[in-house]
């Protein structure tokens, strides 16, 4: 009974500390956004979120999602023609997200 209630102990406080980081990370994120968001020009995802690809599964989750769905996309798809080139050229956007974003930039 002893050992029973210790590991239910130890596991609360596991589940109340993920919940305090959690809530540290996000505050953080805000303050990011907060930042990036007073720039004249956004970064796009591929250097704000290096290890993410397009179609990932944290593409459309937490932090990254925020990001780029209510941020970044709407800063695209406001480009003309002519400034998404400059732009995916003066951040060397990978063939992979220009492709993936050109695919699909009706439906975001």
């Amino acid at each position: 009974m002893k050992q029973t209630i210790i590991i239910l102990s130890i596991l609360i406080f596991a589940l109340i500390l993920y919940v305090v980081l959690s809530y540290l990370k996000d505050n953080r994120g805000r303050k990011q956004y907060l930042e990036l968001t007073q720039r004249t020009e956004l970064l796009p995802p591929w250097i704000v979120f290096p290890n993410m690809f397009q179609g990932s599964p944290r593409w459309n989750q937490g932090t990254e999602e925020d990001y780029c769905c209510n941020y970044w996309i709407p800063y695209w798809k406001n480009m003309s023609n002519e400034e998404e080139r400059v732009y995916f050229a003066k951040y060397n956007a990978p063939q992979e997200w220009t492709d993936w974003l050109n695919e699909h930039k009706k439906n975001l």
